[in-house]
């Protein structure tokens, strides 16, 4: 069972996003459960680091092992999120 919740959160958005991101919506990961919406190739992108962090997964490149950044793989409008993890009570 994961050790934490991982909050992924829009922090800029440079072009036009397909979902309509903008910065400040967040999506979250407990558990079997994800709360949010977010566009099918961000996630994809995405989703080895959230696993990873959910597990307690260190990356030794991150000044704070707690957060990532990540960007959306659309070259032509960029959305910029954080990948926060944060322990579960």
């Amino acid at each position: 069972m994961p050790n934490y919740r991982v909050v992924v959160t829009c922090k800029e958005v440079k072009g036009h996003c397909g979902v309509g991101m903008t910065p400040g919506d967040t999506v979250t990961f407990e558990g079997v459960n994800v709360k949010g919406r977010i566009c099918i190739g961000a996630l994809a992108s995405m989703m080895a680091t959230v696993f990873a962090m959910r597990h307690g997964v260190n990356f030794p490149w991150l000044k704070d092992p707690n957060v990532a950044r990540h960007v959306c793989p659309d070259a032509a409008n960029p959305v910029l999120y954080e990948i926060r993890r944060e322990p579960l009570p």
